[in-house]
């Protein structure tokens, strides 16, 4: 019998059982490790033997195409055929590895009922179990060179050589070795074609995946591009905000300092005010006083100018009175113009005084209109400084108004913006900015939303095929060695 393999023990066929087989009622036919020979005359039953091995083993053919049941010895139902194989342990390993046994016996039961079923050590199996037990021994019931019956010569000589060879590896053991050189040839072919496809397909794979690439470094820019627009538009918005804000406080503060010069000017005004009526007060009074030395003056002129024509006609009656020769009465009349005389120098002292004290009246006015005029004329202005003020105030309120009425409007926008951006560049310098991010945007082109999806599929896919065709090759090396070295065993 053959080695099943090259580290496994050898198996060898060591006894022969035949019970109501053929012309065999009970026989043990044992065997020696080597050569056997059976001889014997014709109808001895060597070929029974051959038969019996050949059944047993399950081989299709029988001789003279047999039926099974017309082996059984005439007049029984049942036939046995037993085969028994040595199984003892050699370096530690029986040659059957499933059976604990040094013997291990295989058995086909045939009846005349057309039943007919095999046992390994007395347990039922199936011929498929048999078929895969023998095969790997490397051992082929089939093959006409382990088991060549009568009349088979001729069919051997009409084989080809190639299936001679064919027989003959798998009679000697052989046949797997061929069997894995074409299993390793074709294994081989096939990583080569898998080579050349994933080549192609990594070829493929890098042209789309540079295609892709270019187009996700566009997509990669395009989204820092539209970060830089989301933060123009952000800042562009928060410079409005801060304008507006900063104009209405501008308002505000405007408001506080005109407001504060209304309150100043008011007090200053009324301070004037005061004032005004304080000389206006004193002009009266001077007025009056004026009025009295004038009217004092003019009753005192009047009084003397009565005197003196008193005095005129007083010496005039005298000088008739002394023509007359009136001395007594022109006596008395003398004193009297000495009486009016006196009279008359006391009214100019008082006319003088008067006079004096009407100039000096007189002279006060100056200072004191002076002073009215330069109130009255400060009042005015303080009203006109005031009704300025108030214009203002009222023009700024307008104006804080409305700055105030759009801020609830930059309200949506502030919150579209997000975070607080404290700038100082004007608005137009982000729009030309923004502007030009866009034109750098549009300049990239349709870039798709799946780019990024598409070129990380891409590169997992590149790199699969990469590590792929890395295996594929180191495959190759191994299915190269491995065919070569199979090569050398079967040549």
């Amino acid at each position: 019998m053959p080695k099943s393999t090259d580290s496994e023990p050898d198996i060898w066929l060591k006894e022969i059982i035949l019970e109501n087989f053929m012309s065999y009622e009970y026989a043990r036919i044992p065997l020696k490790p080597g050569l056997n020979l059976i001889s014997g005359p014709n109808g001895a039953g060597k070929s029974s033997i051959l038969l019996a091995i050949s059944v047993a083993l399950g081989q299709i053919y029988t001789e003279r195409s047999r039926r099974l049941r017309d082996l059984i010895r005439r007049g029984k139902e049942l036939g046995r055929i037993t085969l028994v194989f040595d199984n003892e342990a050699k370096n530690g390993k029986r040659p059957i590895s499933f059976s604990d046994a040094d013997t291990f016996l295989l058995s086909r039961y045939l009846k005349n009922d057309g039943n007919y079923w095999w046992e390994a050590d007395y347990k039922q199996v199936s011929y498929e179990e048999v078929a895969r037990l023998f095969q790997g021994f490397g051992l082929d019931p089939n093959n006409m060179l382990i088991i060549m019956h009568q009349n088979t010569m001729e069919q051997f000589c009409l084989t080809s050589p190639q299936e001679k060879l064919k027989l003959l590896e798998d009679a000697v053991g052989f046949g797997s070795y061929r069997a894995k050189v074409v299993e390793a040839k074709k294994r081989l072919e096939s990583i080569i074609s898998e080579d050349e496809s994933i080549s192609e397909l990594l070829g493929r794979a890098e042209e789309s995946l540079g295609y892709w690439k270019e187009m996700h470094e566009k997509y990669m820019q395009r989204d820092e591009l539209e970060e830089q627009r989301k933060w123009l538009k952000s800042e562009a918005i928060w410079v409005r905000v801060i304008k507006q804000e900063a104009a209405s406080k501008q308002l505000e503060e405007r408001l506080k300092v005109k407001e504060y010069a209304l309150l100043s000017s008011s007090e200053e005004m009324e301070d004037t005010r005061e004032k005004i009526n304080l000389w206006r007060e004193k002009l009266d009074s001077w007025k009056i006083n004026y009025k009295e030395h004038l009217y004092e003056l003019l009753h005192l002129e009047k009084e003397e100018t009565r005197i003196v024509l008193l005095t005129v006609h007083l010496r005039e009656k005298e000088q008739m009175l002394r023509e007359l020769e009136k001395k007594e009465e022109a006596a008395e009349l003398n004193e009297r113009e000495k009486e009016i005389g006196i009279r008359a120098k006391e009214l100019k002292e008082a006319i003088k005084k008067v006079q004096s004290g009407l100039g000096a009246v007189d002279r006060s006015l100056e200072s004191n209109l002076d002073e009215y005029i330069t109130y009255r004329v400060k009042g005015e202005v303080l009203k006109f400084k005031r009704d300025m003020l108030e214009m203002e105030i009222k023009a700024i309120k307008s104006e804080l108004e409305k700055a105030n009425q759009k801020l609830p409007d930059l309200t949506s926008l502030k919150k579209k913006a997000g975070e607080r951006i404290d700038t100082e560049r004007k608005q137009s310098e982000i729009e030309n900015e923004l502007n030009l991010v866009v034109a750098r945007i549009d300049a990239l082109g349709e870039i798709p939303e799946e780019t990024e999806e598409i070129y990380s599929n891409y590169s997992k896919l590149f790199d699969e095929l990469k590590d792929k065709s890395e295996i594929v090759a180191s495959n190759k090396r191994e299915g190269l060695k491995e065919l070569e070295s199979r090569r050398k065993i079967w040549r």
